[in-house]
C-alpha cells in the first residue's frame, strides 16, 4: 500500500548500480529500512543528495509489514537544511546526533512525540548561531534522554560530554559504542 510520511534521513549507502538503501526515522512507522531503485542513474528523478544525514523529507512508501526491506517511490524536501553540510562545527554536530539518532532507536513502531522532538532540533541545528552551537549536543542528549524515557532532571551542567556518552552507552544504545564524540570535541575545542 502506498502512504505518505514525512522521514529524517540517518543514513544510505550503495546498492547494486543505481539503487540505494536508506534508513529513515519516519513520522508514521518509526524506523525502517527503504530501497529507492535507480536514484543513481544519471537521469533519476530523485537527488541524491536528499538521502544525506538528517535530511528532512516527505516520502512516499510502499509499506509492507512482511517486508523488512521497504519501497520508496519519491521524495521531497520538507525543509531546507543545507547550513548542516557546508558549515564545519554544524556538520561535526549533525554526525553525532545521527549516530545518536541511530544506536538509540530501535523501535519500528512510530513515536510522534519523538518524531517532532528529532524534527525541531534538527531545524534548530540549521538555525543555530556560534554560541548556541557550543552547548548544543549537551542539550540535545538531555532531552533526547527524556523521550526514550530516562529522567536526567538533575543533570549537573558541568558534567561532561564523556559522562553523557557513557550514561547513553550503558542505559539506551545496549553497549553499542558512540565513537563521533571523539572529533566533536575536538572541533569545538
Amino acid at each position: 500500500m502506498l502512504e505518505t510520511t514525512e522521514a529524517i534521513v540517518l543514513n544510505s549507502f550503495a546498492y547494486n548500480e543505481t539503487s540505494l538503501i536508506t534508513k529513515l526515522y519516519t513520522e508514521k512507522f518509526g524506523l525502517k529500512g527503504y530501497i529507492i531503485k535507480g536514484v543513481r542513474k544519471r537521469k533519476s528523478s530523485f537527488s541524491s543528495s536528499l538521502f544525506q544525514p538528517l535530511q528532512l523529507i516527505e516520502a512516499e512508501v510502499y509499506n509492507n509489514s512482511k517486508q523488512s526491506l521497504q519501497i520508496l517511490k519519491s521524495a521531497t524536501l520538507t525543509d531546507d537544511v543545507s547550513a548542516l553540510r557546508f558549515d564545519m562545527i554544524k556538520s561535526t554536530l549533525a554526525i553525532f546526533i545521527t549516530e545518536i539518532i541511530s544506536n538509540s532507536i530501535r523501535e519500528e513502531m512510530a513515536d510522534i512525540s519523538i518524531f517532532k522532538f528529532l524534527s525541531c532540533q534538527i531545524k534548530s541545528l540549521n538555525a543555530a548561531n556560534r554560541m548556541q552551537l557550543s552547548k548544543f549536543h549537551i542539550n540535545f542528549m538531555t532531552m533526547f534522554a527524556t523521550y526514550l524515557g530516562f529522567s536526567l532532571e538533575h543533570y549537573d551542567c558541568n558534567n561532561t560530554l564523556n559522562s553523557l556518552v557513557l550514561f547513553y552507552e550503558t542505559h539506551i544504545t545496549s553497549g553499542r559504542r558512540i565513537v563521533s564524540h571523539n572529533i566533536l570535541h575536538e572541533i569545538l575545542h
